[in-house]
C-alpha cells in the first residue's frame, strides 16, 4: 500500500456507526454528542505513521447510522427527537469529529464525504434522518446544514484550501441533472462554494454504464465547476444489467475476463 498509494479510505471506520460512543445512552444529551475517539485515533494513526493521506468517509448517511442516534434520550424505546434537536446532534457530531482530526492530526484528511447517497435515501430500510425530516426532496435543509457546519470548521482551522468537502453517490452517470441541483442547493446563497467536490461512486459493469455515458457526465460535473473524485471504483461482468432498474445478480453472460480487461483498458 504504501509503495503503491498515496491515499486511502475506511470502508466503515469513519461511518456514524463507528464514531458515534455508545456511550451517548448514558452521559451524552441533546446537544452534546459523544463520539469514540480511540476509533478515530486508531485510523488517522495508520495513516499518518505510513505517509498516506485520508478520506474521510462518510459524515451524514442515511445508512450505517444507529437508530438510537434519532431517538430521545439515545433510547430506541423513545419517540423520535424533534428536527431542532437531530440539527443539534449533526452539529455536534461533526464538530467533534472534524475538530479531532484538524487539532491531532491536520493534513492527513485531505476530502471529507460529508453527506452520501441522499439522492438514494428511499432504499433505507431503518430508522434514519427522513425519519425526522420527512422526504425533503431536492432541498434537504439538513443536507446543506450539515455541509454549512464542515466548512465552518475548516474555516476556524484555516483548513478551507486544504481540504475539500464532497458530496458522494452512486449512479451519478444516470442522475446528472438530479446530482448537480442538489449540489447547486447545498452552494445557494453560501459565501464560497461549500460543496465543491463530486464523488462519483463507480460501481461499474462492462455494460452498464457505457464508457459514453460515463464520460459524459463526467465532463457535465467538470463543466459546472466540480471537483471530481471517482470513489468504490469496480469492475463487474456476468451481472444482471438488463433493464432500467437492474437487480445486479449474477447471470453467466459468457463473459470473460478478457473483455473485463479491455474494458478496464478503454476506462481508464
Amino acid at each position: 500500500i504504501t509503495n503503491q498509494f498515496n491515499s486511502i479510505t475506511m470502508e466503515n471506520q469513519m461511518k456514524p456507526e463507528s464514531l458515534l460512543s455508545k456511550e451517548n445512552q448514558t452521559r451524552g444529551t441533546d446537544t452534546n454528542v459523544l463520539i469514540n475517539e480511540e476509533i478515530l485515533q486508531k485510523v488517522l494513526k495508520l495513516a499518518s505513521d505510513n505517509g498516506l493521506k485520508l478520506r474521510g468517509h462518510t459524515l451524514v448517511w442515511h445508512s450505517q447510522t444507529p437508530e438510537w442516534f434519532f431517538h430521545k434520550d439515545y433510547n430506541v424505546d423513545k419517540s423520535l427527537v424533534s428536527k431542532d434537536v437531530m440539527r443539534q446532534r449533526m452539529e455536534s457530531y461533526i464538530k467533534k469529529v472534524l475538530t479531532y482530526c484538524q487539532e491531532n492530526y491536520p493534513g492527513v484528511v485531505y476530502a471529507w464525504d460529508v453527506v452520501n447517497e441522499y439522492l438514494h435515501r428511499g432504499r433505507a430500510w431503518s430508522l434514519n434522518w427522513t425519519s425526522v425530516y420527512g422526504d425533503m426532496k431536492g432541498t434537504p435543509s439538513y443536507v446543506k446544514r450539515a455541509f454549512e457546519r464542515a466548512y465552518e470548521m475548516l474555516e476556524k482551522y484555516d483548513a478551507t484550501d486544504k481540504v475539500t468537502l464532497f458530496y458522494n453517490d452512486y449512479d451519478t452517470y444516470f442522475e446528472v441533472e438530479d446530482l448537480l441541483a442538489l449540489v447547486n442547493f447545498i452552494n445557494e446563497g453560501e459565501k464560497a462554494k461549500i460543496c465543491s467536490g463530486i464523488g462519483m461512486q463507480s460501481h461499474v459493469d462492462i455494460k452498464r454504464p457505457t464508457i459514453e455515458e460515463y464520460g459524459a457526465a463526467l465532463e457535465k460535473f467538470m463543466a459546472a465547476g466540480y471537483e471530481v473524485q471517482i470513489t468504490e471504483l469496480d469492475f463487474t461482468i456476468n451481472f444482471n444489467t438488463d433493464g432500467s432498474n437492474p437487480s445486479y445478480d449474477y447471470k453467466n453472460e459468457g463473459e470473460t475476463i478478457e473483455e473485463q480487461a479491455a474494458f478496464v483498458k478503454d476506462f481508464m
